[in-house]
């Protein structure tokens, strides 16, 4: 095909020079320029936002993992359960449901500045951190190591789970402190009506690890020693109809210090003393002096015991009458004594003590979550057993989830292989990236080291420190003491061997820090990057609770097993969530509190409160088959507590089985359940074969564990959650 010649103009040969471009025509186009270009732009910021809510969500799925991971080489060490707590109360929550982790509960203290409205947002008690009560962690006293801590002392260590702890003592309104008790049941001896002689010195051979009870009477018996003891102690009772119950879970029963066994040369004891207790109120009310020689028995009279306020016997009022204790049942816990870093270990005569007592602890460090426990409670064998040692557990306060902290060896390797001995250096990366640095804005309040005017508290939005700084209640419902951050200071480095530190004020290029006296001696971060390099050489310095006096010599860094606390910019929170170990029997729907369930209405059904909302659990229990009679015994099914209002779930104001109405409880059903008549034939959970009203239910046990991840995006938090099953004594 021929090209199309040239037009030619009228007036000869030369072409023709084409219609130009009208104005009109260039301010379309430009117009539907502009309109293009202005719905890209309008794409970019939901696409920056997209790619950045993904990147979130896969720095918290590794965050979970890597919590899961740690947590399943220390299974053993698990808690019992994971709990929120209200700080107007002091109780434990049974309220608290998965949206109400979003929420935030206001300063309990009016006397803010800059605030004459609503109170601001607690951050002790807001989302996540809402639950943050550990009970129960589990571990055994490792070997004592000598010449620890401020006395020079032998000492057996435990570095909690979760920390840095936010009180080793009980602040009103805020806190509940620390508390150790030992994880292995006291030795029983089974009294008879009137005590023997028998009973008496099989008591007194238990040493301190032993107790004695009657169940006819209601009474348990202890020997005598020269220091004061607090029990933990569980049991379950029949009532005059036979319907059985269970004992508050933190029952406290109080021993006093009394006189010490007489002993001859040999060390045989030759008299000493029982108090006996009164199971009904926890009070003491006889003491019985035994002479060995003669094996007699002498009633001394009613003691006079003023018990102390932080242990509290409670029992169910209705029972005080004719029930009986359960044969077998009971469960009697030590709890340790804790005491100041400058009292020394039992026997300690200061405090009037000629006898080792086992069961004593203190706290070295609370952001290490460093404990110290009396150097016998590691070594002393246990009555009957060969084995020595004792099995400890601990309660706690977790300070704050959104301090992050995780655990490496520092490589062998320099990062300038090439640099003069001395100036070699080895660096980290933490897993969140950029690093909250002092001084940073953030949307929290934050309380000044230094406080204002009296009567009053000055804030800012300043990030103060790693350890937030709150000052003790003026006002308000509570008053207290106040709790001490650490000020200046924004990431923390401890070496997980010796319990030394190295804190970011030796961590700071030459004049970027706002901090006086702030250098480079350790090394230096990288806040933008998340990088911390270390020297080859640190010095490191006691823990403050320690005197924080830094160690005269430096340490080779490399290959030393550190922990790294900070806090992350868009304040990542890894926060660990657990059902209870195991949940006690309620009859009595409207009673029900944390770690227990009712299955009281029947058919398959148990309720628990919505504390263990979506949880996992498994649970025991028994079913009759109704065409063979066969009792069926079903142990370990697992189960997840379900939302109120499901069609699956219990019908709401159904009165069938009684009065307490199921109407916003959370619930499990089993597997094998008979038909629940208010459902009819719309019932497709319950099984044909179970005769109706055989299901027994024997016992529940969590089996789930939560890692909930929190971060701050575009100005909200966001939360992501992964669940496994995991548990002390297996995981899958």
């Amino acid at each position: 095909m021929q090209p199309v010649p040239a037009a030619r103009s009228a007036g000869g040969d030369r072409p023709s020079a084409g219609r130009g471009t009208t104005l009109v025509e260039v301010l379309v186009v430009l117009v539907i320029l502009i309109i293009g270009m202005f719905s890209i732009a309008q794409l970019f910021p939901g696409g920056f936002f997209s790619i950045g809510h993904t990147g979130s969500v896969t720095q918290a799925n590794a965050l979970a993992q890597r919590n899961e991971n740690v947590l399943l080489n220390l299974r053993e060490n698990l808690p019992d359960a994971i709990v929120g707590f209200d700080p107007r109360t002091g109780l434990i929550r049974d309220d608290i449901t998965p949206d109400d982790l979003h929420g935030d509960l206001p300063y309990q203290d009016n006397s803010i500045n800059g605030y004459t409205g609503s109170p601001p947002p607690d951050p002790r008690f807001s989302n996540v951190n809402q639950v943050r009560r550990v009970l129960g962690e589990h571990f055994k006293l490792p070997p004592p190591v000598s010449n620890f801590g401020p006395l020079g002392e032998t000492v057996s260590l435990y570095r909690a789970l979760f920390s840095p702890i936010y009180s080793d003592t009980p602040m009103p309104g805020v806190s509940l402190g620390v508390s150790a008790y030992g994880a292995t049941p006291q030795d029983r001896v089974q009294f008879e009506d009137v005590p023997s002689a028998g009973n008496v010195e099989s008591l007194f051979n238990t040493g301190p690890f032993g107790y004695g009870i009657n169940y006819v009477n209601r009474t348990m018996y202890f020997v005598m020693v020269d220091y004061e003891r607090r029990y933990k102690v569980a049991f379950s009772y029949r009532d005059n109809s036979g319907q059985s119950g269970q004992t508050f879970p933190d029952n406290c029963l109080y021993v006093p210090a009394g006189a010490a066994p007489t002993l001859d040369s040999a060390g045989n004891p030759t008299q000493y003393q029982i108090m006996e207790f009164n199971l009904v109120n926890g009070q003491a009310q006889r003491v019985f002096t035994y002479d060995a020689a003669t094996r007699q028995l002498l009633v001394a009279g009613a003691p006079g015991v003023t018990i102390p306020a932080d242990c509290v016997w409670r029992i169910n009022s209705a029972l005080l009458a004719g029930w009986t204790v359960d044969l077998g049942s009971d469960l009697v816990h030590r709890r340790f004594r804790q005491l100041a870093l400058n009292q020394r270990f039992s026997p300690d005569s200061s405090r009037g003590q000629t006898q080792i007592d086992p069961y004593e602890f203190k706290v070295y460090d609370t952001i290490f979550g460093l404990f110290g426990f009396h150097p016998a409670a590691a070594t002393q064998q246990l009555a009957k057993q060969t084995a020595r040692g004792l099995t400890a557990r601990l309660d706690y306060d977790v300070d704050d989830w959104h301090i992050l902290h995780q655990d490496e060896v520092v490589a062998q390797e320099f990062a300038d292989p090439t640099a003069t001995a001395g100036n070699r250096t080895h660096t980290l990366r933490v897993a969140t990236g950029p690093i909250k640095r002092i001084a940073d804005i953030e949307d929290i309040i934050n309380f000044p080291a230094v406080l204002g005017s009296a009567g009053s508290v000055d804030t800012t939005f300043e990030y103060q420190g790693l350890v937030r700084f709150y000052p003790a209640y003026s006002r308000g419902p509570f008053t207290g003491i106040q709790r001490n951050g650490t000020p200046g200071v924004d990431l923390v480095i401890v070496d997980l061997e010796t319990g030394y530190v190295i804190d970011s004020l030796t961590l700071q290029k030459a004049g970027t820090n706002i901090n006086p006296g702030a250098n480079n001696t350790n090394g230096e971060i990288d806040y933008e990057a998340g990088v911390v390099v270390l020297r080859e050489n640190v010095r490191f310095r006691l823990p403050d609770a320690m005197g924080g006096t830094p160690l005269t010599g430096l340490t080779p860094i490399a290959g030393r097993h550190i922990r790294v606390y900070y806090r992350s910019v868009n304040d990542y929170a890894v926060a660990t969530l657990k059902p209870a170990t195991n949940y006690t029997f309620q009859n009595v729907l409207a009673n029900m509190r944390h770690r227990e369930y009712y299955p009281g209405y029947g058919y398959g059904y148990v309720l628990v409160n919505s504390t263990d909302a979506d949880k996992g659990v498994t649970v025991d229990y028994t079913w009759i088959n109704r065409n063979t009679g066969i009792v069926n015994t079903v142990t370990g099914e697992l189960q997840k507590i379900q939302s109120p209002g499901l069609p699956s779930g219990p019908t709401a104001g159904y009165a069938g089985t009684g009065t307490e109405l199921p109407d916003n409880r959370w619930w499990l059903r089993v597997a094998h359940s008979d038909a629940d008549p208010s459902k009819g034939a719309a019932d497709s959970g319950s099984d044909s074969d179970v005769l109706p009203g055989s299901v027994i239910i024997r016992g529940i046990r969590g089996a789930s564990f939560h890692t909930r991840i929190v971060w701050r995006e575009a100005g909200k938090f966001r939360s992501r959650e992964r669940t496994t099953v995991l548990n002390r004594l297996y995981s899958r």
